[in-house]
């Protein structure tokens, strides 16, 4: 009996020990085709790109709970948090998202275990500081740029940047942010040069983006409200007030074009807005009733709304801007100048358009610009740059009358 307690005790103590060891020996993970670290970790950079923070952030995340060493992951993430910050005022909001782009900035750096992982932890470094533009940001930037130049990397161990040329294309980034247009220029260039990688294609677009804002805010008073609206993809109604407000030969023109003893408040003042930093701005273009700025109706509110934060179309813009011509001017006829043409220099605007005079209008005075294809893209919205091109040349016209 004694002996066989034994045994049985023996047994049941291996048993045991094989249960335990089995219930606590981890699971395998990230090991499954897409769910490795790097796959995680290209995927997270790319929503980046997509501005999808909740994806991006999700699959960093899960680069980290597959090896929570990987150092590029928390440069990944130093980025989410900087863009989460983008747009927000001064407060604790911003303090906070701020701190927390630091330290996974830092423990990026401290978790980096090659060349490779440096030199992302530098290029990580350029796009934080050009995101959050913290106290001398851009000599932090210039700093990283110099340290990760000197690097000698094998790109094959670069998932995402994939080459050097990532660090020039991210610097000119941080130059055109910070208005240095002829070095975001250069860092273009150098990118451009090299003629193959995956930077190429963005490097080239935003090389001729910065050349069309170069030129946009070339020989004009450089104010904090065209340097901003400068850099956007798309302006909004608001925006366009602003600048119209801002542009001294075209406000002065209106007022003058106003008829004598006319009203100095617009007929009607839509309620949406209060709340717009441009409030007095679109008070003063809707005092001047111009054709395409007006107030439309809202079905929900069933009100008529100016909705500010709304983009500026293409075909908007020409509106404005042979309304404000002829109105300066004096010639009424220009509205009807190229009603009755049989053909349309634009695949995508027909002779019997509605818009079709405006935008003649706006493209033959030199105003817009149709794209290369033949397509004037009535509904994309503009950009800063192409407003404030338009603008320039609208000055120009209208200063001397």
């Amino acid at each position: 009996m004694k002996k066989s307690s034994l045994v049985f005790g023996s047994l049941l103590v291996v048993v045991i020990v094989f249960l335990y060891g089995c219930a606590t020996k981890p699971v395998a993970r990230c090991t499954t085709p897409g769910d490795t670290v790097q796959d995680n970790f290209i995927a997270g950079m790319e929503a980046i790109g997509r501005n999808d923070l909740s994806t991006a952030e999700m699959r960093l995340q899960r680069s980290i709970a597959c090896d929570e060493n990987y150092s590029p992951a928390y440069g990944g993430m130093a980025i989410v948090e900087a863009l989460k910050t983008a747009g927000q005022g001064e407060g604790p909001a911003r303090a906070a998202g701020i701190e927390a782009a630091t330290k996974l900035l830092s423990k990026a750096d401290r978790k980096a275990r090659s060349e490779e992982d440096n030199f992302q932890v530098y290029v990580t470094t350029i796009r934080v500081n050009t995101i959050v533009e913290g106290k001398g940001w851009l000599s932090k930037a210039e700093a990283a740029y110099r340290r990760a130049d000197r690097m000698v990397v094998n790109e094959k161990n670069l998932p995402y940047y994939q080459g050097h040329e990532a660090l020039d294309y991210f610097l000119g980034l941080a130059y055109m942010k910070s208005y240095e247009f002829q070095k975001a220029r250069d860092a273009f260039g150098r990118v451009v040069k090299a003629k193959e990688g995956r930077w190429l294609g963005p490097a080239d677009g935003a090389w001729k983006k910065n050349d069309k804002i170069a030129r946009a805010l070339g020989g004009t008073a450089l104010n904090d409200l065209a340097r901003r609206i400068a850099l956007q993809d798309i302006v909004t109604r608001e925006d366009l007030c602003g600048l119209l407000a801002a542009e001294a030969g075209i406000g002065a023109a209106m007022n003058r074009a106003q008829a004598p003893g006319g009203s100095t408040a617009p007929d009607f003042i839509p309620a949406d807005i209060k709340e717009s930093p441009f409030g007095t701005q679109i008070l003063t273009v809707l005092k001047w009733k111009v054709r395409g700025m007006e107030p439309v109706y809202d079905q929900t509110s069933k009100a008529y709304l100016f909705k500010p934060k709304e983009k500026v179309t293409r075909a908007a813009m020409a509106l404005v801007l042979e309304e404000i011509l002829m109105r300066v001017t004096g010639d009424e006829k220009m509205a009807t100048a190229f009603v009755g043409e049989e053909k349309s220099p634009f695949l995508d605007v027909k002779p019997t358009s509605p818009i079709f005079n405006a935008v003649m209008t706006a493209t033959s005075r030199g105003m817009m610009e149709p794209d290369l294809s033949g397509e004037f893209r009535p509904g994309s919205p503009v950009n800063g740059a192409e407003a404030i091109l338009a603008l320039r040349v609208l000055r120009g016209k209208t200063v001397s009358q």
